[in-house]
């Protein structure tokens, strides 16, 4: 991977908390299809058996309702696997217009509606179809934003498997960490048992070590103490330090070694930046942000000043991208539980 590539393959991943909601999926309110409010958690309750929830649209999104037709298929022989939840997302459908629909199609499993799309508030997000969650005893152990490879059946796999491989030692994804088979497995996982934790070790297809970390639970969504991630030339790539499932300290290098950035957090929210570093790990200025407060400057390897961010109590509030010239490109803000263009 070249060394800009690397900067931007990362973005995402390091401010990845910044989009987090704090509200719990659990607390989302939703519809009966006879219109009664009732808290996804409600709908759950303490069910052992894993639970699928999957958005869908009858309008415009065919693949949402083939995937549901591939799951009302199978849904006989796997009821004691997992259960099914559809909610249906459309703001211009009556009940009435959904039951019709449902009914049609015949599935069995339980459908509920979102016309105020709470869903995609929680989310922070614009109106897409589908999501889904993965759950089990209340503890989201997958979230998957649209379709796989645009195809009903592979989206299906992806959830299915997420469940299926729960009490496997070793575990098969494709290119884009979707849950896969051996046909098209691009990456592996293996599972350990160590000291009452849960080893993961993630690989390249050929065998390289990609990642490695511990888990606390076996549905591996409690991570404790260090995360390593690593560049294929077996350099480090990044490494987080969980307390608690919460991030307390990162470091990212670039794929010769060299460091680039070094970050503390407090809650999971950015607080300082200890260090920032172009490629041949001379400081660069990292803007003003203290104690979570403050602007954060990204650069290219080359050293120059790609974004500036601005964090508020340890949350991204606004993000400046600029042009090669040093000019404002685009300016986003977090409004409304979402980021728009300013």
């Amino acid at each position: 991977m070249k060394r800009s590539q690397f900067v931007f393959a990362f973005l995402f991943l390091i401010y990845s908390t910044a989009f987090t909601q704090e509200s719990p999926l659990l607390d989302v309110k939703v519809q009966t299809l006879g219109e009664i409010n009732v808290s996804i958690g409600d709908i759950i309750k303490k069910n052992e058996t894993p639970v699928i929830l999957f958005t869908y649209s009858q309008d415009w999104c065919e693949i949402c309702v083939s995937s549901l037709d591939i799951f009302q298929d199978h849904y006989k022989d796997y009821t004691s696997e997992y259960k099914i939840i559809a909610i249906n997302i459309d703001d211009n459908r009556t009940s009435q217009n959904i039951k019709e629909f449902v009914v049609k199609k015949g599935w069995t499993f339980d459908v509920y509606m979102d016309p105020e799309r709470n869903i995609i508030k929680y989310l922070g997000s614009d109106v897409r179809a589908p999501d889904a969650f993965v759950l089990i005893d209340k503890r989201e152990i997958l979230y998957k934003r649209g379709y796989v490879d645009q195809n009903a059946q592979s989206t299906v796999d992806n959830l299915v498997l997420s469940i299926l491989y729960l009490s496997e030692r070793l575990i098969l994804f494709d290119s884009n960490w979707n849950y896969t088979d051996k046909n098209t497995f691009e990456y592996f996982r293996t599972v350990d048992i160590e000291n009452n934790l849960f080893y993961v070790q993630d690989r390249w297809k050929a065998g390289e070590l990609q990642m490695k970390g511990y888990y606390t639970d076996k549905y591996l969504t409690e991570r404790t103490g260090p995360f390593i991630w690593y560049h294929k030339n077996g350099k480090n790539q990044m490494e987080k330090v969980y307390k608690d499932n919460v991030v307390t300290h990162e470091k990212i290098w670039y794929d010769t070694g060299n460091l680039w950035t070094e970050r503390s957090y407090v809650d999971g929210k950015l607080h300082n930046v200890i260090g920032l570093y172009d490629s041949n790990e001379k400081p660069l200025n990292h803007g003003t942000l203290k104690d979570g407060n403050g602007s954060l400057l990204i650069y290219n390897p080359a050293g120059s000043k790609v974004e500036k961010q601005t964090y508020i109590n340890g949350l991204a509030t606004e993000w400046i991208y600029y042009n090669d010239n040093g000019g404002v490109r685009v300016t986003y803000i977090w409004k409304d539980n979402k980021w728009v263009e300013k």
